[in-house]
């Protein structure tokens, strides 16, 4: 059952590139036997030179093998590539990969795609599964706006460079139908037969590569607050508040997929001013939590996920948010500490989806939203980031 203010931690690996598998003994297919291209390496001074099978598009590089010598043309993903006969022997060729290339769906011949070509007064050869990587055009995932969702429910992935997106998936390999897609956004409905127990990624796979969000999807295991009569729950402030569960939720938000119980801020339904100096007081209600307690809840159902060493900006508070209106005011304080509050203070983080808490609006198009808050985003008094810091600053 969905809950209220579902709030979780979870592992969330910064790497969300999961590059194909590539091997650095590549297949090599020539039409000459006097000419072969044994491998790629990097030639970036002062760097060390390393055997590469990717590389930056601009980046300088070298050929290594044999019967390079009368070097007459480059070409990379089949576009010719400029070069010096100065940088030519019979066994290296250096030259600087294009900084404009085709890398994905633009590519018009598939069969030139990762390729390295030379051509020689005496024949030719080809290098294959050398990946050119236009770092401009590097699909990234960004958000999920809700992680706990329903069967039926809308959830937009959000990042940049999505449009090439052909397959998407939900934790167990289920795939599911792309309903609308841009540059920014992918668009699904979660299927009737999703399995809202099963926790892991969403994967996107883009130009035949997957990408994937943290782990976050259905992590039951890290919720440290699952209805407002837990040990866990916030004292609140500011404006007032009130708790509603059951059919009052639905009659509030008139959603037919909501969370059993929730805690309205303010509790009757108002108009607050914009806040100012990124300020929590007199124009929002704040949450305030027992972290410790939360704390331990969630380290002893992660079966060993998290642990006394876990980097803090590996790990995040999530909880749902509604509002039946586009957002253009105030900001939310979230406090890590009950006895602590204040904009400065280091256990507290005010956020908003706006920069510099302007006028401009977040529209939560009639459903629950994820929001995400990443506890690297909380100020620290001294040195460390670990998650042995986080839990010795509170355990005393």
């Amino acid at each position: 059952m969905k809950r209220a203010i579902d709030i979780k931690y979870f592992i969330w690996g910064m790497g969300i590139i999961l590059l194909s598998c590539i091997a650095l003994s590549s297949c090599k297919k020539q039409n000459t036997a006097d000419i072969k291209i044994d491998g790629v390496w990097t030639n970036q001074y002062p760097n060390p030179t390393v055997q590469i099978n990717i590389s930056n598009l601009g980046a300088w590089v070298r050929l290594q093998g044999h019967g390079f010598s009368g070097l007459r043309a480059i070409y990379c993903n089949g576009v010719a590539t400029s070069f010096s006969a100065a940088n030519v022997t019979d066994n290296n060729i250096i030259f600087s990969i294009p900084a404009v290339l085709p890398t994905g769906g633009d590519i018009a011949d598939t069969t030139v795609r990762n390729t390295i070509r030379i051509v020689t007064k005496n024949g030719e050869a080809v290098y294959n599964h050398f990946v050119f990587r236009d770092i401009n055009r590097i699909p990234a995932i960004n958000g999920v706006s809700a992680t706990m969702p329903f069967p039926g429910d809308m959830v937009i992935v959000s990042g940049k460079n999505l449009k090439n997106t052909t397959k998407v998936e939900m934790p167990g390999s289920l795939a599911v139908s792309i309903a609308a897609k841009t540059d920014t956004t992918i668009a699904f409905t979660v299927p009737a037969n999703v399995d809202m127990n099963k926790s892991g990624a969403i994967s996107l796979t883009i130009d035949g590569t997957v990408y994937s969000t943290p782990p976050y999807m259905y992590y039951r295991e890290g919720m440290f607050m699952e209805t407002t009569t837990d040990a866990q729950v916030p004292q609140t402030g500011g404006t007032g508040y009130t708790t509603i569960s059951g059919a009052n939720v639905a009659a509030a938000t008139k959603l037919a997929n909501n969370p059993q119980n929730v805690i309205a801020i303010p509790a009757a339904a108002k108009d607050i001013a914009v806040g100012t100096g990124n300020d929590d007081k007199n124009n929002t209600g704040f949450l305030r939590f027992q972290m410790v307690k939360a704390l331990q809840k969630v380290i002893d159902n992660s079966a060993n996920q998290i642990v006394a060493t876990t980097q803090m900006n590996n790990l995040g508070i999530q909880f749902e948010l509604y509002m039946n209106q586009p957002w253009t005011s105030g900001v939310i304080s979230y406090r890590m500490n009950i006895s602590n509050g204040g904009a400065n203070s280091y256990t507290c983080n005010n956020f908003s989806w706006w920069a510099g808490l302007s006028t401009a609006s977040y529209n939560f198009n009639n459903q629950w939203q994820t929001v995400t808050i990443p506890l690297s985003y909380f100020k620290a008094t001294s040195g460390g980031s670990s998650f042995r810091y986080f839990a010795k600053l509170y355990h005393g």
